[in-house]
């Protein structure tokens, strides 16, 4: 009897730490002109992607990434299981899976910095 309340109680927590990971804001994403950054807790450097480096951004769940196969092919930093995640396809590596807190409005950033980048790099070029 104590071995299933024990075992129950593992689940329990492990189920309760899966959601609570989730929620908790423990990597965060950052977009500057140099690129994206990721960082654990806000402090520790865990991936940096130059603007020029990324090829598209999309806004996908981890349903949609398995099915098309990015999944398995990607490097991962923090995504949402629950929410969706923001997928960075790069030019020259595989894809990055990040899971900011608004996936869109991140997103939009990115589009937005990397537009700007490229209109810099016009103007210097010239």
């Amino acid at each position: 009897m104590s071995d299933i309340l024990i075992g129950s109680a593992v689940v329990l927590l492990a189920a309760a730490l899966f959601v609570a990971m989730d929620a908790l804001p423990i990597f965060r994403c950052s977009v500057d002109q140099a690129g994206v950054r990721v960082r654990l807790f806000g402090r520790v450097p865990m991936g940096h992607v130059p603007l020029e480096d990324i090829s598209s951004v999309e806004v996908r769940s981890l349903w949609e990434l398995f099915w098309d196969g990015t999944l398995f092919q990607a490097a991962y930093t923090g995504p949402n299981t629950f929410r969706k995640n923001v997928v960075l396809f790069r030019k020259t590596k595989r894809p990055r899976i990040l899971g900011p807190s608004d996936p869109v409005g991140f997103q939009q950033d990115v589009l937005r910095r990397r537009q700007l980048a490229r209109g810099w790099s016009r103007r210097a070029a010239a």
